[in-house]
């Protein structure tokens, strides 16, 4: 064994070297992040015996539901933040969007993401999959098939509404007959 897990290594490095057979070199520039076996130790096939990892190639891996796919192409800005750096939100853009084992894959690029940002860390990220100018929105609890209830002339009043995009917390309305001063009921 050549290396130890993190160390950097660049193209054409010694990694391993198996008594059955010839030294495994670095294929790439990159960072050793798993070496999960000691020397001496079987390494059983199909197994991996190191994981070299090319850092400086980021990009985040979200999957979304069905529904959520549905709306999703490449190109599609997005703003992603992380828990350990709630200050700062960084932009980026969807780079390709694929199925995987009944779920789908959205590949993000995000060119200005810190150092200090690692793989496997979570993230939250918003695909803009539509935008509206000066849109009418309410909360997504207060719509009830198709029906919200409104206080008017102060009393409680059922309307019906037209929804358009929803953003899991939000949500458009298309309708007239709802105004930005009428008050909206939320039954918790």
């Amino acid at each position: 064994v050549f290396v130890k897990e993190g160390d950097v290594v660049k193209k054409g490095a010694p990694l391993l070297s198996f008594i059955s057979g010839p030294t495994l070199m670095a294929p790439f520039n990159g960072t050793v992040t798993s070496l999960p076996y000691n020397v001496g130790e079987n390494v059983f096939p199909e197994t991996p015996a190191l994981t070299l990892e090319d850092l400086s190639d980021r990009y985040v891996v979200a999957t979304l539901e069905q529904q959520g796919a549905i709306r999703v192409v490449k190109g599609q800005p997005v703003s992603l933040s992380f828990e350990s750096i709630r200050n700062q939100t960084f932009k980026g853009h969807v780079r390709a969007i694929f199925p995987q084992k009944s779920q789908f894959i959205v590949h993000i690029e995000c060119p200005e993401l810190s150092a200090e940002i690692l793989p496997g860390m979570t993230a939250d990220v918003a695909i803009e999959v539509a935008r509206r100018e000066s849109a009418l929105l309410v909360p997504v609890i207060a719509v009830s098939s198709g029906k919200i209830l409104v206080i008017k002339d102060h009393r409680p009043e059922k309307i019906d509404i037209k929804v358009g995009s929803i953003d899991g917390e939000w949500a458009e309305v298309l309708s007239k007959n709802l105004s930005e001063s009428d008050e909206v009921v939320i039954k918790k």
